[in-house]
């Protein structure tokens, strides 16, 4: 009876080792918002909302808030906690991740694994982070606005 459970476990722990071991975990990705006014500085962005929810428009780039994210506010002390990327850091913090997770991309994908992870929203789990005032903040959960977020 002991070497029936004892085997029922052994298969059980196999198999919940072999499904978490396939899964292919997103990094994240906090962008601090600075608001554009007027400057030229590419790293500075504009804010915008409309009935597909909050647009924000930073470093070049377009992300989208959707009703359905998340978005919490907290106190600015907390800020420290999160770690910012920058603009350059973006493009390389992708390219680690397709390094990192590549055998599970082909034994997913197959032939078609680069196509399939060229896409951030794939990639990462993305937050900006916006100053409200002296003791706020809001972090709002986003999609790259150019990848298939908007329908």
């Amino acid at each position: 009876m002991h070497a029936i459970k004892f085997l029922i476990s052994l298969i059980f722990l196999f198999y919940v080792n072999k499904v978490s071991s396939q899964e292919i975990k997103k990094d994240n990705l906090y962008l601090l918002f600075k608001k554009n006014n007027g400057e030229a500085d590419s790293s500075l962005g504009k804010k915008f909302a409309n009935k597909k929810g909050i647009n924000f428009n930073l470093y070049e780039k377009y992300f989208i808030h959707h009703k359905k994210l998340k978005r919490d506010t907290l106190c600015l002390s907390r800020l420290t906690s999160f770690k910012l990327t920058n603009e350059e850091d973006i493009e390389k913090k992708a390219n680690m991740w397709r390094k990192r997770n590549e055998k599970k991309l082909k034994k997913k994908y197959g032939v078609l694994y680069r196509q399939s992870s060229q896409y951030n929203n794939s990639i990462f789990n993305t937050y900006i982070i916006e100053k409200i005032n002296s003791e706020q903040m809001v972090i709002y959960e986003v999609k790259f606005r150019n990848e298939g977020t908007i329908r």
